[in-house]
């Protein structure tokens, strides 16, 4: 198991009522959850300094690219770099893999929330312990 201070999330989606379904569920689950809904406001927060352990975020946002805010992400010093990085998109694919976005874990919408939290939990964990 976690510990709830390892638990922080930086949830990115442009569709604010599923943000704010799924930040209720990780919240409900233990997780600290922050919510924003575009890709500024996640590149501002992160820029600032918040240190999320985990970043999920769609993969199209209204203003920018999610794969852009998750290379933004890979670039931050390693103190303040999340983790974890989740996208997930409603979206047709094509090439793209978890490899070529650089993400940890890529799902296409609906995600079932039970299951991705869990994923997440372990993947966490067993870095944790690597």
């Amino acid at each position: 198991m976690i510990s709830a201070a390892r638990k922080t999330l930086l949830l990115c989606d442009d569709e604010k009522d599923l943000a704010e379904e799924l930040g209720e569920y990780f919240s409900e689950t233990g997780w600290r959850v922050n919510i924003c809904n575009s890709g500024r406001e996640a590149e501002r927060l992160l820029f600032e300094g918040l240190a999320p352990e985990c970043l999920l975020t769609d993969l199209r946002l209204g203003d920018m690219d999610g794969s852009r805010l998750v290379a933004m992400a890979h670039a931050l010093p390693a103190l303040i770099r999340p983790r974890l990085m989740v996208v997930m998109t409603g979206n047709i694919l094509g090439s793209a893999t978890k490899h070529t976005l650089g993400v940890d874990i890529l799902r296409l919408k609906p995600v079932e929330p039970v299951m991705l939290a869990q994923e997440m939990e372990d993947m966490l964990l067993s870095r944790m312990t690597d």
